[in-house]
């Protein structure tokens, strides 16, 4: 079978543009790669595999935060040339191509007035978000990406065309929505329930290191029963953090400016910051202020300068006791440069109006979620940074649980129990419906039962 799109090989000009990773800890030089521009792309890249018995892996945003979208030797098709959005207003629907950026996405529905719960970093692919779940800044109010999806094209190890929906492949459609992203078929399209959103309130706000412990046992008091308009984020950095802080919290509120300050009230009456704006933003100004680099003093950019990076992260089903509280802060003053941090959300709302097994994705009676992150540029300095995230993150496991599957942490042996939780024998049976062979294999997915757990190619 012959490869048809857009092929890139390691004699071609791009390649080593087409090889990048979000995370250039990692230096993988694939066989091919190809890029689809079409579901016939798709089924002849999928059918060159078998046929060549090359490795395969799928790749979307280019995000893996363990590059497990590249591999060594192998074909890696990319969907990121399927990037169409089609918007139906009155049906308050949108038809997204699995290769398309959330910021393409976030343009395309602000100028209509509509919106979608995803994240926050732009250039984050839709297709590897919602299959993991997806959160974000309105999901409280809304829920998360994979709950709004009404059904997904997705092409099968044989090269099938299926539409899964709550009617078509239903356990197919409900391990779709939450059981990561590469396991089951190669995605090419959703279709999305999109909601009215035009204008939102956000806030800022910032603490000294020395109040760390104070506002931390604020925030985790306050944040997970608020107001479910309100989503919160609480960043905890090392004590050379530049400004406004090396605390800092910010938020955004689906409702007026005035009743965001009644919602803030309680949390900033216990801890008062030393720095605090609240602002009236149109939806699509709020996408690049929490995404982009508007004003350095109050960014929330993903990481700015730094190319390497380790990240990993934990549920807390309840707050974090004293002893908890202590260790994170005894850590935070270790951390290697001002940054690194911790971030934490908070969940509740309508993330959590479902049910665990609802979807494939199980953690939704968390009250919050904690991200441990750790940023460099010199590979001199990798191993201080790579032990002090794997030492707070097990400092810190007595008291958490899980992991979420978009923050892969290749450091993790329970990864199936940490993503998937209850819910992980089901998807196996979803495997082995539809992919026996365990054809979409990288070092994390999901196994037939029976199947090794050990990523051989």
């Amino acid at each position: 079978m012959g490869l048809t799109g857009r092929v890139v090989r390691p004699d071609d000009p791009g390649y080593d543009a087409a090889r990048r990773n979000y995370n250039e800890r990692f230096d993988v030089r694939p066989a091919l790669i190809v890029f689809c521009q079409s579901v016939e792309d798709v089924r002849n890249a999928l059918g060159f595999a078998r046929e060549q018995g090359m490795p395969l892996r799928v790749r979307g945003g280019w995000h893996s935060y363990e590059a497990f979208s590249l591999v060594e030797g192998g074909l890696v098709l990319d969907v990121s040339d399927l990037h169409a959005v089609l918007v139906s207003p009155d049906r308050r629907t949108a038809d997204v191509g699995a290769g398309a950026q959330l910021i393409q996405l976030y343009q395309r529905l602000g100028q209509l007035g509509l919106t979608l719960p995803g994240g926050t970093c732009p250039t984050v692919g839709i297709a590897g978000l919602t299959l993991g779940g997806g959160f974000g800044l309105t999901s409280r109010r809304y829920g998360l990406t994979c709950d709004c999806l009404e059904e997904v094209e997705l092409v099968s190890a044989s090269g099938e065309v299926l539409v899964a929906s709550a009617g078509q492949h239903p356990e197919l459609f409900w391990a779709l929505r939450g059981g990561g992203g590469g396991n089951f078929g190669v995605v090419t399209r959703f279709r999305f329930r999109v909601f009215p959103l035009e204008e939102v309130a956000v806030y800022t706000a910032a603490w000294d290191f020395e109040r760390m412990g104070e506002v931390l046992a604020a925030w985790q008091e306050w944040a997970p029963p608020a107001d479910p308009r309100l989503t919160s984020v609480l960043k905890l950095y090392g004590p050379q953090h530049a400004r406004p802080g090396p605390v800092t919290s910010t938020g955004q509120f689906v409702g007026p400016l005035e009743e965001l300050r009644r919602v803030l009230e309680p949390f900033l009456r216990r801890a008062p910051p030393h720095q605090l704006r609240l602002e009236r933003k149109a939806f699509l100004e709020a996408v690049n202020f929490f995404g982009g680099d508007p004003e350095p003093d109050w960014s929330v950019h993903f990481h700015g300068d730094h190319k390497k990076f380790k990240n990993t992260s934990a549920f807390a089903y309840e707050p974090l006791p004293p002893e908890a509280l202590e260790t994170l802060c005894a850590w935070m003053e270790k951390a290697p440069t001002g940054e690194d941090l911790v971030q934490l959300e908070n969940f509740g709302g309508k993330v959590a109006d479902l049910a665990p097994r609802a979807t494939a994705f199980f953690h939704r009676r968390a009250q919050f979620f904690l991200q441990y992150q750790a940023y460099w540029s010199d590979d001199s300095a990798a191993e201080d940074h790579l032990s002090w995230v794997r030492g707070v993150r097990d400092a810190l496991t007595p008291y958490t649980r899980g992991a979420y599957v978009n923050y892969t942490d290749a450091d993790l042996e329970d990864w199936p129990e940490r993503y998937y939780g209850e819910n992980y024998p089901r998807l196996q049976e979803v495997k082995q419906q539809y992919d026996p062979e365990d054809f979409f294999r990288f070092p994390q997915s999901i196994r037939s039962p029976g199947g090794s757990m050990v990523d051989s190619r």
